[in-house]
């Protein structure tokens, strides 16, 4: 018969066992849950081009331009489940709001190739942005980061190691195992924004729905709450993980502009 010492054993062991049943799967299996099954574009889409990666690969990239010539451009960094092809309807408001605006798929996604991992997309996104600099000849004080839901994690990435104008966060998580277990439970994590954003020095926009229910509304507060540097933040009551922009009508815009328009000339990171 089992004493009260050999229960407590026994289900110290079990415990034991059970968070390194965890850890292997964290380890080997997370990220096929962070990068779902993505849809495959057949065809090029219209204006689209091709960006080489130092690793061979292929990004799909779409630049549209304002009508009006801006000083600044948005890289944005698109949610899973998106491609170009989806996106197109988002990036066409945001061009005809006087917006000019960078957009690219991750490897793996509409016609990008390669395979997404959390590797994969930040060197996508560090490819990008040089593109930026290098080719398009932007300065990084005209470089405005976009991130939405998982682009929240390239976007907070880009903003800790390169300068930038500043960075936009909508819908983004601390982190994409916390959006499941709501605390830190593993070592390591993928796209920790939350360990991220204190050591981003440019100016921040927040912007969130209060009923999101994909990403929910604590991550944000969280996430504004680590923030040291100038910050603002637009959270939309009503608003879930996919209606943000439709919910706020004119207020996205006019916090958009706002926090734009507030921006130094010159940003340092």
């Amino acid at each position: 018969m089992f004493s009260l010492t050999d229960w407590i054993l026994l289900g110290c062991l079990l415990i034991i066992l059970a968070y390194g049943l965890l850890l292997l799967f964290a380890r080997f299996f997370a990220e096929s849950q962070v990068f779902p099954y993505v849809k495959k574009m057949r065809f090029e889409l219209a204006g689209s081009f091709k960006l080489r990666m130092p690793n061979g690969r292929q990004l799909s990239l779409l630049h549209l331009e304002s009508a009006v010539p801006q000083p600044k451009i948005l890289l944005y960094n698109h949610g899973n489940n998106q491609d170009l092809e989806d996106l197109l309807p988002t990036l066409a408001e945001m061009q005809a709001n006087g917006y000019s605006v960078l957009a690219y798929d991750y490897p793996g996604y509409g016609t990008s190739t390669g395979a997404p991992s959390e590797q994969s997309v930040l060197a996508a996104a560090e490819t990008v942005y040089k593109y930026l600099v290098e080719q398009l000849e932007y300065r990084p004080e005209q470089i405005i980061l976009y991130g939405f839901s998982l682009g929240s994690g390239p976007a907070c990435y880009l903003a800790q190691r390169y300068p930038v104008a500043a960075l936009i966060i909508e819908g983004g998580f601390t982190s994409t195992f916390r959006v499941v277990t709501r605390f830190k439970i593993v070592p390591w994590d993928v796209f920790d924004n939350r360990s991220i954003l204190p050591q981003v020095n440019c100016p921040c926009l927040l912007i969130h729905g209060e009923k999101d229910e994909i990403v929910p509304f604590w991550h944000a507060k969280n996430n504004y709450q680590q923030i040291r540097a100038p910050k603002q933040k637009l959270w939309v009551a009503n608003a879930r993980h996919n209606d943000l922009v439709e919910i706020a009508g004119p207020q996205y815009w006019e916090s958009l502009q706002t926090f734009i328009t507030s921006l130094p000339k010159h940003t340092h990171t």
